[in-house]
């Protein structure tokens, strides 16, 4: 019992005071000061239950002549022994040392009966009672205050006391035990949930909790400190647990949810958001609240400054609202234009933390214009994302700096393509070569490259095709384009007609997979009909736009 309660203070860190190296002479101080105090009552309540069991053989505890030799008898019965076993577990409840728990759980069942503390007068019992109190508050079982032990996985706890006790400070008992019941289970959960296993929210909301135990450790010390110089009673601890015991309340309600659903991440941050609602009648509580989630988002916040700042998803356990598809690569657009890359390469989560839900789409497109620039080459950083932190800016703010980086980024990306790639100088090139509004080109490529498309599909020179595609570009209007190079030419499996044909055929989304195998299918019917001369090159050729990023 003893190491047990040696081994949970050093790990709670009761109070700094406990952890330095002035703490073994507090403890003799106790000792010398509380422990005589409760000493010289039990001495006295002893010699007073001696006198009235000398009188007329009856009394509530066993009445034991301190003095007396093993061997004497008295009233018929052999007293030294028994006085012996009888005020050895009382001297061992009072002594603070490490010898006190380990005698007492050597010794055998029917010293509950010799230490009931029923046995004591009420002044007596309720120096036990604080001494007892002081362990409690901080999860460690005293003598006659003890925590029921229940199922493995129930996060509730209870305490029980000794039915000896006198009545009214059983009343005044349980009243406190809701605190150290609560304070066990914000305690376990914190622990529990200091492992990064568990998500960057969590540990950032244990962290969290772990410095709001540390203040309440600090009261218990500074509760024990009055005890120890005589200046504190059962009334006196109680009014100072009152302030208290309304804060941990609303933890352990936070703490008992969370273990019971497993959060994580921006269901966490939902949660503390809700019980923050919740109590908007209780300005302390709320404020509690208010710093558990301002803590608890920090690690959420700085993933989210990456995205919209770098266009960067740095999310190791998955709490990020956005969901990032790594099984799609940029390389598919080169095979399929209407490819899903750019949809679905970076998509949005169910879960979403309450207050950036209005914002979730402008957030979602800011980091994918900073993603698109970094695609092609460019690299990019919002200049002013040192400057202010969104972590430490405060949640009511997060929503102006994220506009501000959603217009950086905009802005940042339509200059890029219209600066640095000419987004209208290829649309007046696209134009020339496929609305032919300089069409000159294409007639004489026609008369050059007639008796090369009049052959059957397979025959077909590509090559030879798209030197003739360069001849009658480079002697037309079209050699004043400065993009007449990226127009190539291409023969396709399928002649248009059929293609035209399969897209009709297409009526709804659920038909993709007919989408796919058309060309398959066209291909054969093109081959068969190519074998019997009915295709030529004509019907399969077509103009094709390079368009490098």
């Amino acid at each position: 019992m003893d190491k047990m309660r040696a081994t949970r203070l050093s790990e709670s860190g009761a109070s700094r005071s406990l952890q330095d190296p002035g703490y073994k002479s507090n403890t003799h101080n106790k000792v010398d000061g509380s422990s005589a105090r409760v000493a010289g009552a039990v001495k006295h309540e002893r010699e007073k239950n001696a006198e009235i069991s000398s009188k007329d053989g009856k009394g509530v505890c066993p009445a034991v002549d301190s003095n007396a030799e093993v061997g004497n008898f008295k009233d018929g019965r052999e007293v030294g022994k028994e006085a012996e076993e009888t005020v050895k577990p009382l001297r061992i409840k009072i002594d603070y040392g490490q010898a006190r728990r380990e005698e007492l759980e050597l010794t055998n069942s029917n010293d509950d009966i010799d230490t009931a503390i029923g046995c004591f007068s009420p002044s007596v019992q309720e120096l036990l009672v604080i001494d007892d109190l002081l362990y409690t508050m901080v999860g460690i079982d005293g003598k006659y205050i003890w925590a029921k032990k229940g199922r493995p996985k129930e996060v509730s706890v209870a305490f029980q006391v000794d039915i000896s006790m006198d009545l009214s400070l059983q009343e005044l008992v349980k009243r406190m035990l809701s605190l150290c019941e609560n304070y066990l289970i914000v305690s376990q959960f914190t622990e529990s949930r200091l492992h990064f296993k568990y998500g960057l929210v969590n540990h950032a909301f244990a962290a969290a909790l772990r410095a709001i135990l540390q203040d309440y450790h600090a009261m218990v010390a500074q509760l024990e400190h009055q005890f120890h110089l005589a200046r504190l009673s059962l009334q006196g601890l109680w009014f100072f647990c009152q302030p208290m015991m309304g804060a941990m309340q609303s933890l352990s309600t936070v703490v008992q949810k969370a273990a019971a659903h497993s959060l994580s991440g921006a269901a966490i941050l939902n949660l503390l958001q809700s019980q923050e609602a919740a109590l908007a009648g209780d300005s302390a509580a709320r404020s509690l609240l208010q710093k558990l989630m301002h803590f608890a988002s920090a690690p959420y916040l700085g993933i989210l400054e990456r995205w919209v700042y770098e266009g960067v998803i740095d999310d190791p356990y998955g709490e990020f609202l956005i969901d990032e598809n790594k099984g799609l690569q940029k390389e598919s657009l080169t095979q399929d234009y209407n490819a899903t890359y750019w949809q679905q390469r970076y998509s949005l989560k169910q879960d979403l933390p309450g207050f950036l839900a209005s914002s979730a789409e402008t957030i979602l497109t800011t980091g994918k214009y900073l993603n698109v620039m970094r695609e092609c080459g460019h690299s990019i950083k919002i200049p002013f994302s040192g400057e202010v932190k969104l972590a430490n800016s405060g949640l009511r703010s997060y929503l102006e700096r994220v506009n501000v980086a959603y217009s950086f980024a905009s802005a940042e990306l339509l200059n890029l393509i219209i600066q640095k790639f000419d987004l209208f100088g290829r649309l007046r090139s696209v134009k020339h070569y496929f609305f032919v509004d300089q069409g000159d080109f294409l007639v004489y490529f026609m008369d050059i490259a007639k008796d090369e498309l009049v052959k059957r599909p397979a025959t077909v020179s590509v090559e030879k095709l798209q030197s003739l595609l360069d001849l009658a570009l480079r002697t037309s209007v079209a050699a004043s384009d400065p993009y007449h190079e990226y127009l190539t030419c291409i023969v396709e499996k399928t002649p248009l007609a059929k293609q035209l044909d399969d897209l009709k055929k297409i009526s709804t989304p659920a038909t993709d997979l007919r989408i796919e195998n058309s060309g398959e299918l066209g291909s054969s019917d093109t081959s068969s009909q190519a074998a019997s001369g009915g295709i030529t090159g004509l019907e399969c050729f077509a103009l094709n736009y390079k368009v490098l990023l």
